[in-house]
C-alpha cells in the first residue's frame, strides 16, 4: 500500500495475518478480500473493507451438531490448534453442544510449536481418562501430525471416532499416503461443491496443463480453497471493470514522512467505489453461486465425508433448512432431521461398522438368583450372553432413550471367568454414582409369630446373620448396623437361604438374612408360606444402574427408567418373561401374608364360644323351668302341657323388675376417670373401706381406700341420654355386694 499503492489485496492466507491487515485496509480505505481465513473472529463488523470470499467456520457449528446428534454422542473431546484460526471456533462448538445437551468435559488445546513428543504426551493423556469422541478443528500441517501421532498412540482403533472441521476435511487430497492411512475411519464436514460443466472442464485443462514428464510429481487435485482463490480473482477482475477504474492514486495526508506511522499511508481514492463494485458481484463460479452479504459468503449445503482407503465417501449431506439427508436432490417438503438413518453406514476407526463410544457396562457374575442376571458364553465364539430381569429393563430402557446409545456387556470376570470381586470393587473401578435402593431384614417366622423382629435383639443376643455373596450388604451389617465379621455368613441362592434360616443361628444356619427387596420378593416367591419380612427397612445404595460421577446419560436414563417401570404391561411382561410362576406365588403371598390371620385361624375359639353360649341358654332355662314350673302346676292342675309351656313362655317375656329396673330415687352414679382396673369386695367390712353409698341417693361418692386419692363423685349423667361406660359391673341383693341396695346399679368408667 505504501510503496505500490494498490487499490485492493486479495489474502492473506491465515486468520492471523488477516487481523493486522484487515487494521491496514480500513485505514486506508483498500478492500482486503481474503478466500482462507476462516475465523469467526474475523467479519466485516471489524472493519468494511474486509470481504470475505469463503465460508465463516462458524457456519458449519450446526452441521458439526446434527452429526453429533444423530450418532447419540453424549460426550464429546475437541482438540484444537492454539491460533487465531482455531480458538475462534471453540466458542460456538461449546454452544452448539450445549443446545443439543452434549457434555464437553475437556479441551485440549495443542500450540504449533509442539513437538511430536508433546504431541504424544497429550494424546496419551486423553487416552487415560478414557475418551473416546473426539472433534479436530486444526490446519492440515498440524492435524497431519496428530493423526499419524494418534495411530501409533493406539487411539484409531474400534472403540474411537474422530470427527474433523472444514479446514482439514478441505486439504484431504494432499496429504501423504501415511497420513491417510493414519485417517481411515475418520468422519468430516466440508462446504458441498456442486457439479457443473464448467467445473469439469475446468479440472480436465488444470491436469493437462500441470502434468509434468514424471508422473510421480503429478499436480495434486484441486481442493475447495483453490476453487474459492479462482473465484475470488475473477470476482475481482469483473468488480474492476464494472468501477471502471484505470487510473487512481492515494490521497496523501500533511503528516511527516514515518515508516512506521499508519496515517502516512494515505487513502485510495477508487477504495470505496472499488469495495461496492465487489460486493455487488454475483455470478456462477467453479465452487458454485458467487454472492456476498454483509461482506461475507452466503453458507451453502455441507458434505459428510467418511475416509475409507485412499479416498473420501460421501455418507450424507446437511443443509439450514432440512438438517441431514442422504440426497440433496430430493423432492418435496421435509422436516429438519438429526436422524441417523438419514445418512450411510460410515466405515469406522479399526474398520468396523460398529458405532464408537459403546457405553461399557460392567455385569456382576452370580452363582444365584439368575433370574435377575445371568451370564453365560457361547460355546463356540466364547462371547458372553447377559439375560435376566436387570437386562430386560436395561433394554427397555435403552428403547426409550431419544437417542441411539451403543452399549456393550462386559462381565465382572478374571481370566478363568471367576468373579472378578464384590459390588463395592466393581463399581469403584468407575467411581459410581448410584442410584438409592430398598434393603430389608428379612427373619425366620414360628407359625404365627416371628421369634424376633428388632436388629438390637439379633446383635445383643449374639445372633448369626446372613447376607448375599459378593454385596454390599456386608459392608451395611459392618459399618452401619455395627455387626461383628465374625457374626456374618454368606450365600448365594434362595435354596442356601432357605436353609440357614430352616437351621437357625444355633445349628450351622442363621437367625435373620439381610437382603435387596427385590431379591427377597424373589425368594418369598419360592417360599411361600414359610418366612416373612419383619424389621425396619434401610434407605441404602444399592439396586440399580449405576454410572460414573457426572456422566450426562444419567438424566436421559433416568427419565427413561421412569417411563418404563410405569408402563404397566411392558413390565408385567418382563416381569413374566423372567420370573414366570413365581410371580403368582408371591401374588397369593401377598393377599395371603404368611404368618398372618384367617378365619381358619378362629375355628377354636370359635367353638368353644359357641359350646360356652349354649350350656348357658341350657342352664338358664333349666333354672327358669325349675322355678317356674311348679308354679304353672298350682294354678290349674288340669290345664294341658301346651297350655303350661305357653304360659311359662308369656312369664319369660315378661320384665322382672327385681333384675332390670334400676331406681332413679335411690342411686347416682359417679365416675372416676383413673381407674384401670375394676373389681368387687369380697365381703361387708372391704366394702365400706373401699365405698361409700348415702342411703338417700342424692349423691353419691366412689371413695379410694387411698386416701390421698380422694375424688369427689361428679353429677349424675341425664337420664334421658345416658353416658355410656367402658366397662359396666352390675350388682344385685343375691350377687352378694354388699352397701349397695338391690335394684342398683354401679357402673365405674375405665
Amino acid at each position: 500500500m505504501k510503496n505500490e499503492e494498490v487499490h485492493a489485496i486479495i489474502g492473506p492466507q491465515k486468520s492471523s495475518q488477516a487481523k493486522f491487515v484487515i487494521e491496514l485496509g480500513g485505514k486506508a480505505q483498500v478492500p482486503i478480500v481474503s478466500f482462507s481465513a476462516t475465523s469467526p473472529t474475523l467479519s466485516a463488523t471489524q472493519s468494511k473493507y474486509f470481504v470475505r470470499t469463503a465460508q465463516d467456520d462458524s457456519s458449519q457449528v450446526k452441521a458439526i451438531a446434527a452429526i453429533v446428534q444423530a450418532f447419540g454422542w453424549r460426550e464429546i473431546v475437541p482438540i484444537y490448534e492454539d491460533t487465531e484460526y482455531g480458538n475462534g471456533l471453540v466458542p460456538y462448538l461449546l454452544d452448539a453442544f450445549q443446545e443439543i445437551d452434549t457434555r464437553v468435559p475437556y479441551g485440549s488445546s495443542i500450540p504449533l510449536y509442539f513437538n511430536d513428543t508433546e504431541i504424544m504426551r497429550e494424546l496419551n493423556k486423553l487416552k487415560a481418562m478414557q475418551k473416546s469422541i473426539f472433534l479436530v478443528h486444526m490446519s492440515s500441517s498440524l492435524g497431519s501430525r496428530l493423526f499419524v501421532l494418534a495411530k501409533d498412540a493406539g487411539m484409531m482403533s474400534e472403540g474411537y471416532a474422530w470427527l474433523v472441521t472444514a479446514g482439514l476435511s478441505s486439504l484431504l487430497d494432499p496429504v501423504g499416503s501415511e497420513v491417510k492411512d493414519s485417517m481411515q475411519g475418520v468422519l468430516g464436514v466440508r462446504p458441498h461443491i456442486p457439479v457443473s460443466k464448467k467445473l469439469e472442464n475446468f479440472k480436465s485443462r488444470w491436469r493437462n496443463n500441470f502434468t509434468t514428464s514424471k508422473t510421480q510429481s503429478k499436480i495434486s487435485e484441486l481442493n475447495l480453497f483453490g476453487l474459492w482463490a479462482y473465484d475470488t480473482v475473477w470476482a475481482m477482475a469483473m468488480a474492476v471493470e464494472k468501477a471502471r477504474i484505470v487510473h487512481s492514486r492515494y490521497l496523501k495526508p500533511n503528516t511527516t514522512e514515518s515508516t512506521v506511522d499508519i496515517a502516512a499511508l494515505g487513502t485510495s481514492e477508487m477504495g470505496p467505489k472499488l469495495l461496492s463494485s465487489i460486493l455487488s458481484t454475483r455470478f456462477q463460479g467453479l465452487s458454485g453461486d458467487f454472492h456476498l452479504t454483509d461482506g461475507e459468503m452466503i453458507p451453502s449445503a455441507f458434505e459428510i465425508l467418511n475416509v475409507i482407503g485412499r479416498a473420501e465417501r460421501v455418507i450424507g449431506y446437511w443443509t439450514p433448512e432440512r438438517g441431514l439427508m442422504r440426497s440433496l436432490h430430493t423432492n418435496g417438503k421435509m422436516a429438519y432431521s438429526t436422524s441417523e438413518n438419514k445418512l450411510k453406514e460410515p466405515i469406522w476407526p479399526g474398520d468396523t461398522t460398529q458405532q464408537p463410544k459403546k457405553l461399557r457396562i460392567g455385569i456382576p457374575l452370580r452363582s444365584g438368583f439368575s433370574e435377575f442376571i445371568k451370564v453365560e458364553w457361547h460355546p463356540e465364539s466364547d462371547k458372553p450372553t447377559v439375560s435376566g430381569f436387570s437386562c430386560d429393563v436395561f433394554l427397555a430402557v435403552v428403547d426409550a432413550l431419544p437417542f441411539p446409545l451403543p452399549y456393550k456387556f462386559i462381565p465382572f470376570v478374571n481370566n478363568n471367568k471367576q468373579s472378578a470381586g464384590t459390588y463395592n470393587e466393581l463399581l469403584y473401578q468407575i467411581k459410581l454414582k448410584s442410584y438409592t435402593a430398598n434393603l430389608a431384614s428379612m427373619l425366620t417366622v414360628q407359625r404365627l409369630q416371628p421369634t424376633f423382629d428388632d436388629v438390637k435383639e439379633i446383635r445383643k443376643n449374639g445372633y448369626f446373620v446372613g447376607h448375599q455373596k459378593n454385596s454390599f450388604v456386608k459392608d451395611f451389617l459392618m459399618k452401619q448396623l455395627n455387626f461383628s465379621d465374625t457374626k456374618l455368613r454368606e450365600y448365594s441362592t434362595p435354596e442356601e437361604y432357605h436353609e440357614a434360616l430352616s437351621n437357625g443361628t444355633h445349628n450351622g444356619g442363621v437367625a435373620a438374612i439381610f437382603a435387596e427387596i427385590p431379591y427377597v420378593k424373589l425368594f418369598l416367591a419360592k417360599y411361600c408360606s414359610k418366612y416373612q419380612t419383619v424389621g425396619p427397612t434401610y434407605k441404602t445404595d444399592g439396586f440399580g444402574f449405576a454410572f460414573p460421577l457426572g456422566s450426562p446419560l444419567v438424566p436421559y436414563i433416568s427419565r427413561a427408567v421412569l417411563n418404563v417401570t410405569q408402563d404397566k404391561d411392558k413390565m408385567e411382561a418382563i416381569e413374566q418373561r423372567n420370573f414366570g410362576r413365581e410371580t403368582t406365588c408371591l401374588d397369593q403371598a401377598s393377599e395371603n401374608p404368611p404368618g398372618g390371620l384367617r378365619l381358619s385361624s378362629f375355628g377354636g375359639l370359635f367353638i368353644i364360644t359357641g359350646v360356652a353360649s349354649m350350656s348357658a341358654l341350657l342352664i338358664y332355662i333349666m333354672k327358669f323351668l325349675y322355678c317356674h314350673w311348679p308354679d304353672s302346676n298350682t294354678t290349674d292342675q288340669e290345664r294341658s302341657f301346651y297350655l303350661r309351656i305357653l304360659e311359662l313362655t308369656k312369664r319369660f317375656g315378661m320384665e322382672d323388675p327385681s333384675v332390670h329396673h334400676i331406681s332413679k330415687t335411690e342411686s347416682r352414679v359417679h365416675a372416676e376417670p383413673s381407674l384401670d382396673i375394676i373389681g368387687a369386695s369380697p365381703n361387708r367390712d372391704d366394702a365400706h373401706n373401699h365405698s361409700r353409698t348415702s342411703s338417700e341417693a342424692s349423691e353419691d361418692i366412689i371413695e379410694d381406700q387411698d386416701q390421698d386419692n380422694l375424688t369427689p363423685g361428679r353429677n349424675a349423667a341425664n337420664s334421658e341420654a345416658p353416658d355410656i361406660p367402658k366397662l359396666a359391673l352390675f350388682c344385685g341383693a343375691q350377687a352378694g355386694c354388699p352397701a349397695v341396695k338391690a335394684g342398683s346399679v354401679l357402673i365405674l368408667q375405665n
